[in-house]
């Protein structure tokens, strides 16, 4: 995962020119992978970050769904309500709501 800070900046690199400017196709080949837009002053994108790590922590199995979790305000996801993953090496963008798009 790949947080793309400052999008509230008009002069910070937007998603794809990251993208290119860090290689990632090539330094990520064969891993999942996503970069995301966010704002961390106000958080805009960082949910939609990390909620895209933790499916590929559950797609792994490296989260266990199917026990307690410690605070019962929160509900634990089952594999069914997992999201399909793209193929290996293929980006996967969410959206990046009310985030300007900056092709510096």
């Amino acid at each position: 995962l790949v947080l793309a800070n400052k999008q509230d900046n008009r002069h910070a690199l937007g998603v794809e020119a990251l993208t290119e400017e860090l290689n990632l196709h090539k330094l990520c080949c064969g891993r999942k992978w996503h970069i995301q837009a966010c704002d961390a002053q106000t958080g805009v994108g960082l949910e939609d970050g990390l909620d895209w790590l933790s499916r590929q922590l559950v797609w792994a199995g490296v989260v266990d769904v199917c026990q307690p979790m410690a605070s019962s305000a929160h509900q634990p996801i089952t594999p069914a309500q997992t999201p399909a993953l793209p193929p290996t090496g293929s980006p996967l963008h969410l959206p990046t709501h009310n985030l300007p798009h900056n092709s510096a």
